[in-house]
């Protein structure tokens, strides 16, 4: 249809949609299709649903709608319109994210062997596999430590006791516990495969070692982690970064536990931004002694940043979020209702902080707004499409 006819059959009332054009003038409306608007009741030619009654009334500004008695007063054919004041509160900044656990790094050893050779003996073979200080993880078949043990053992028989106090000494840097050198010594013969034990109790990870490998001081075998007490490294999103300081409040909830949570402070934050997310990363401590907390879940978690006390607030529901600005429908004196920019701060739990454009006491719609704010959209979209035809009498 030409540009011409169609604004001519829109300011006519045609079938698809009729124009409002005059402040007061009642028309019938579908509550699902807010285009269709007619001069006379009936039925919605797309759904079906029967048409609402709304008076359009035009007030300085954006459009504003005035509906009808029944929805003004709730509902009508399942639209419900509820309405909320705008009141002063104090907001807590509650910042929800999520996080993993990590390995606790200053209760992280790393098991390198003293001198090169070959493993003759591998006690552990999993990683996750836990263990107790003390306990077996290799043994070792090393030249040096050899050699080193004959030296120590000549010295004694000769009865050099400074070279012999010499060779312990490298004997004990080259890995060698008082235990193992005490066995050394009452046998009267080197060891040569050297056994190496856990320096905590913890758990492997990042085994690197096989059956036979040669292995030189370089090599790092594997990791001991101790978690009894571990790391919850969590993301947090450039928006939000305002709110996270050193010491605040961290609550970590794990999925596996729906009934527990764990509580600790914000002990560190990353300098850099997570190179893939661009996300600030923030660290807690949490005890684990019981073992719950396991590398590498998932968790969800609170940041607590404090209170922001005597600002206006109105429900998050309220907000119409749009790609250019944000608006909530505000109801008029009159009974009316009209779309109003507003300008919001800090969220948080459901409700936001409005910095400008609303006062105390005004009231607003919390439901049923997106239906009031197209309508008002499309009667002044069609009022500016029509008013170059009427001028040019058209």
């Amino acid at each position: 249809m030409h540009r011409r006819h169609f604004i001519r059959a829109l300011l006519a009332g045609a079938a698809v949609v009729s124009l409002p054009v005059h402040a007061g003038v009642i028309k019938y409306v579908c509550p699902m299709h807010p285009q269709i608007v007619r001069d006379h009741p009936g039925t919605c030619p797309i759904c079906g649903m029967k048409l609402v009654q709304k008076v359009f009334e035009q007030e300085a500004g954006s459009p504003s709608v005035k509906l009808g008695t029944q929805q003004a007063q709730g509902e009508h054919q399942g639209f419900a319109v509820r309405t909320a004041r705008v009141k002063r509160t104090t907001l807590w900044k509650y910042l929800p994210t999520y996080g993993v656990i990590e390995a606790d790094a200053d209760r992280l050893v790393h098991i390198h062997p003293r001198a090169k050779g070959w493993i003759e003996q591998l006690a552990v073979h999993a990683e996750g596999e836990a263990v107790k200080k003390g306990q077996l993880l290799y043994r070792y078949y090393a030249p040096d430590i050899v050699a080193a043990q004959e030296e120590w053992l000549l010295a004694l028989k000769q009865g050099r006791t400074q070279l012999a106090r010499g060779a312990q000494r490298k004997l004990h840097y080259l890995g060698l516990d008082q235990a193992t050198l005490k066995q050394v010594r009452k046998r009267g013969r080197v060891l040569s495969q050297i056994p190496v034990y856990a320096p905590i109790s913890g758990v492997v990870q990042q085994l690197k070692v096989q059956q036979g490998m040669f292995i030189t001081p370089a090599t790092e075998l594997m990791q001991l982690a101790d978690l009894s007490r571990v790391w919850v490294r969590a993301q947090v999103y450039p928006q939000q970064r305002q709110w996270v300081a050193l010491d605040k409040s961290v609550e970590v909830h794990v999925p596996g536990y729906p009934n527990r949570y764990w509580e600790g402070l914000v002990d560190y934050i990353y300098p850099e931004l997570h190179p893939v997310t661009r996300t600030l990363q923030v660290r807690t401590t949490l005890p684990n002694e019981d073992g719950a907390l396991k590398l590498g879940d998932p968790v969800r978690v609170i940041i607590y940043g404090g209170p922001k006390r005597n600002v206006l607030a109105v429900p998050e529901s309220a907000l119409i979020e749009l790609p250019d600005e944000i608006r909530v429908v505000k109801v008029l004196p009159g009974g009316g209702f009209k779309p109003v920019p507003v300008q919001v701060g800090m969220r948080t739990r459901g409700v936001a902080e409005i910095v400008s454009g609303l006062k105390e006491g005004d009231e607003i719609v919390t439901s049923g707004q997106f239906l009031i704010d197209s309508e008002s959209q499309m009667r002044a979209n069609l009022q500016k499409l029509a008013a170059p035809q009427q001028e040019n009498g058209q």
